[in-house]
């Protein structure tokens, strides 16, 4: 699919209103309403059978991807490093979820080099299986997106949408920016949401 036929398509198709950041009081790292709708109408036009996002959060993304997989049958596998993560997403859409993170805390006990190891190696285990859609919205720092990019990337198919958050931001902490312009693919756009998503064809 090129670039014009993508933006064609994704004007043509409609999403549902799920809420999102400033509609539902989520915390700070949630999604806008407007951003889920965009992964909605992605994920819409390139029909991805299974889909990993990064960065659960409360579950605002989470739920557009998830409303899209009841749909057609898919899967959306879900990973953050926080035990609390998913607090938002909506029982009635939960049958098409894989939710990974770590076990709950002991009060006060922040994320480990342990926990992140765990949910790495679940991350890796998951894209072997194959991967149709990647959306990036853990930690923004330039060497996780790079590290998340680089060992899932090689389990898709050319043609394949990978979607990262923040890319119209730039400060210590979203470096996802740095990636995008890094990445080699077929052809990217930018939404020009609040926050920017970047969609990178590979």
């Amino acid at each position: 699919m090129d670039k014009d036929d993508f933006l064609r398509r994704f004007a043509e198709t409609s999403a549902p209103d799920l809420g999102g950041f400033a509609e539902g009081g989520a915390g700070g790292s949630s999604v806008r309403k407007e951003e889920g709708q965009v992964l909605y109408r992605i994920c819409k036009v390139f029909g991805p059978r299974r889909i990993i996002e990064t960065g659960t959060h409360t579950g605002c993304s989470t739920n557009y991807l998830l409303a899209y997989a009841r749909e057609q049958g898919a899967t959306v596998f879900s990973f953050d490093v926080e035990s609390r993560a998913g607090a938002d997403i909506r029982e009635e859409l939960k049958e098409n979820l894989v939710l990974v993170k770590p076990r709950a805390r002991l009060l006060g006990r922040g994320v480990t080099d342990r926990d992140v190891r765990e949910i790495r190696e679940a991350v890796v285990r998951t894209a072997r299986e194959g991967v149709d859609l990647f959306f990036h919205d853990s930690d923004h720092r330039y060497e996780n997106a790079r590290w998340e990019f680089d060992n899932i990337t090689p389990h898709m198919r050319p043609g394949s949408p990978v979607i990262l958050h923040d890319v119209l931001n730039s400060s210590d902490a979203l470096q996802t920016c740095r990636l995008f312009d890094e990445i080699s693919c077929a052809w990217k756009h930018v939404f020009d949401t609040p926050n920017g998503l970047g969609l990178a064809v590979l």
